[in-house]
């Protein structure tokens, strides 16, 4: 008989407003704007503990995207993950959080 698989379960997220689901802002549920503050990365760690997430994975890119009409212009008129921080900045923020979970950033050792 084969092993049971485990599926394993992420969070995702980035260190900026409007991550992926832009207009999102608009629900009023969304709390995205609040992405500067530490309430917001505590509650995220918080809520995946609660749900049994497997792991919180905060992306990152290196500068401000630039292909579309060839230059920075339309993501920065329309906020398009800008601004934009560096991930490792909130990861000391869920430390006393919980304790199931460990960090790695990308192409690095475990923190």
């Amino acid at each position: 008989m084969p092993k049971p698989k485990h599926l394993i379960v992420n969070a995702f997220d980035m260190n900026c407003a409007g991550h992926i689901n832009h207009g999102l802002w608009r629900h009023p549920r969304d709390r995205s704007a609040a992405f500067s503050s530490l309430d917001y990365w505590i509650d995220l760690a918080q809520a995946a503990e609660r749900g049994l997430f497997d792991a919180v994975f905060i992306a990152d890119i290196a500068g401000v995207y630039d292909v579309y009409k060839g230059g920075p212009e339309t993501a920065l008129r329309t906020g398009a993950q800008v601004p934009v921080n560096d991930p490792v900045l909130v990861v000391p923020d869920h430390g006393p959080c919980h304790e199931a979970h460990r960090f790695r950033r990308d192409g690095q050792h475990e923190l």
